[in-house]
């Protein structure tokens, strides 16, 4: 720059350099791409960070907004739910930022598929007890209790010997479930007689559109326990004694109580009685007392759950629990039904 006076046109001696110098802008960001994943249990949190792979000689500064926003020192997603940063590449030393910034997609979907395993003993014979050779079907429901469509879902029993039929469920939508693509047979073994049950879980395991591995331990639905294994109880019945399953409680005389023949001779006993919401309507210690005939369920609630004590029970199906306490040789639980006819 040389200066002229304004008036007599003179001249400067010298001159004065200026240098001027547009820096080129620092290089946006590569991403290797978004990042979704499935809910784990504790959750997990995903890092944009692991999306960026930074330019050599330039640093990334995260953004909540495509332009302008607010700079993120945590680019991090650690609930269930969506969120994007954008990354702007920065130079070392002289700080220029890229002129684009690059998008990272965070997602964390709910996927916890619940399987849910049922089993009924197979009285072959049709004698009240459990025999070698006799079996045990088993039912699987599976369901997609996320928000994420499930693929390819097969069912992995470890219980030795038995046999699973059925599947892979192909599709399954969120919501959506399937209780008739998996069955299972086992046949009990003495093992399992001198057990006096057959106790086991299946594991379930699918896939989310990403390729994520999503599995579950069965649950057993008979019980409020989350993800507990299915039990399944062998009677073992000797004469005389039995069960009966009807009660008329009409006050004729004639099944006027739930009646269980023999049951007498085993007074170290519990019984429940729930309904079919699984809620508990009857509980008692000593079931029959000494003659049989105490104690007993004739269609009125104990008023121990929600139902109010003494209140008469509606007609319908009943589901009970029989166990046998302390040194009962030759006796199991026994589950069943009844049924109150008013």
């Amino acid at each position: 720059a040389e200066g002229v006076d304004d008036q007599t046109g003179c001249t400067s001696l010298s001159r004065t350099a200026v240098t001027l110098t547009i820096q080129p802008a620092a290089t946006p960001p590569v991403s290797t791409g978004d990042i979704t994943e499935c809910e784990d249990d504790p959750i997990q949190t995903l890092d944009a960070n692991d999306a960026i792979t930074p330019t050599s000689g330039q640093s990334v500064v995260w953004y909540d907004a495509a332009t302008g926003g607010n700079v993120v020192a945590n680019p991090i997603l650690n609930t269930v739910g969506t969120v994007t940063y954008w990354a702007e590449g920065v130079t070392d030393g002289d700080a220029c930022s890229s002129l684009n910034r690059t998008a990272v997609v965070l997602s964390i979907g709910a996927c916890s598929m619940s399987v849910e395993k049922t089993g009924v003993f197979n009285d072959e014979n049709g004698d009240g007890s459990a025999q070698v050779g006799e079996t045990i079907s088993y039912n699987f429901k599976v369901t997609n209790t996320g928000s994420v469509t499930l693929y390819n879902i097969t069912i992995d029993d470890p219980l030795p010997g038995i046999m699973i039929e059925g599947g892979p469920i192909e599709v399954l939508l969120p919501g959506e479930f399937d209780d008739s693509t998996f069955t299972a047979t086992y046949v009990i073994t003495q093992n399992d007689i001198d057990n006096l049950e057959v106790v086991n879980q299946a594991i379930g395991s699918g896939v989310d559109g990403d390729g994520n591995e999503i599995t579950d331990l069965s649950d057993d639905p008979t019980t409020n326990e989350p993800n507990d294994p299915t039990v399944v109880i062998l009677p073992l019945v000797d004469e005389p004694f039995e069960i009966f399953n009807g009660i008329t409680p009409d006050g004729d005389g004639l099944n006027d109580f739930f009646f269980i023949q023999g049951i007498e001779e085993y007074p170290n006993n519990n019984m429940k009685i729930y309904n079919r919401w699984g809620i508990k309507v009857f509980e008692i210690n000593g079931y029959g007392g000494s003659t049989g005939t105490e104690f007993v369920f004739s269609g009125i609630s104990d008023g121990r759950t929600t139902i109010r004590k003494n209140e008469e029970l509606p007609t319908g199906t009943y589901y009970y629990v029989l166990t046998f306490l302390g040194e009962n040789p030759g006796k199991s639980s026994y589950i069943g039904y009844l049924y109150i006819s008013r």
